[in-house]
């Protein structure tokens, strides 16, 4: 077989084992978030821990934050918010700083819905000075989600940017806060 096939085949097994919804499977779907070669058996093994809800056997899901590639790193936030024992904030709030400005919006959603008091000063900073509309946006959200009064100044701020969607998320989180 020659490396594509492999490859496929991997991506398939991934998939299989998440759609089993049985606890089994997540001894090789960790195994693969953190040790496969190829970054669609990762995406995968990530998704499948996901339809599991699980972290992995030892927080591989933490450790798909971290991933080279971004499409890996956008599945593991997406799975950060469904999986309900997931509370590493810490490895969020890392992704803050992203070079990606998808996977820097994805994770200020990801903080908001955590509700992760810890990532305001990050938030605050995202809102306030990130270049992508998007991202900023995202990050006012969260903030409001948050709902940490220390979130005021830049709220407020929000409602006069130059982007309709930051005055949107801005007046949505002013509201939150009770502005």
């Amino acid at each position: 077989a020659d490396a594509n096939e492999t490859e496929s085949h991997r991506v398939y097994a991934a998939n299989a084992l998440g759609e089993f919804l049985s606890g089994g499977g997540v001894p090789a779907l960790s195994k693969a978030v953190v040790g496969d070669s190829s970054a669609l058996v990762r995406k995968a093994a990530v998704a499948g821990l996901e339809r599991l809800n699980s972290s992995g056997v030892d927080g591989e899901l933490a450790l798909a934050l971290g991933d080279a590639d971004t499409d890996v790193r956008m599945a593991a936030l997406h799975a950060a918010t469904r999986i309900n024992s997931f509370t590493d904030v810490a490895s969020v709030v890392g992704l803050i700083s992203d070079t990606s400005s998808l996977v820097r919006r994805r994770a200020a959603e990801t903080l908001g819905v955590m509700k992760a008091a810890d990532a305001v000063a990050g938030l605050i900073q995202l809102a306030d000075s990130d270049s992508d509309a998007a991202v900023r946006a995202a990050a006012i959200w969260a903030l409001g989600q948050i709902g940490d009064p220390a979130a005021r100044d830049v709220i407020v701020a929000g409602q006069q940017d130059a982007d309709a969607s930051v005055r949107s998320s801005a007046i949505v989180s002013a509201r939150l806060l009770r502005l």
